[in-house]
């Protein structure tokens, strides 16, 4: 895996992160 597709994964997984902890408790 290159340092890319690391720093990639680690973008979605933030935004995900981030998407999900938007959400009302309960939701996700």
């Amino acid at each position: 895996m290159t340092a890319r597709h690391v720093i990639l994964a680690e973008r979605k997984l933030t935004t995900y992160v981030y998407t999900v902890g938007k959400l009302p408790t309960g939701s996700a």
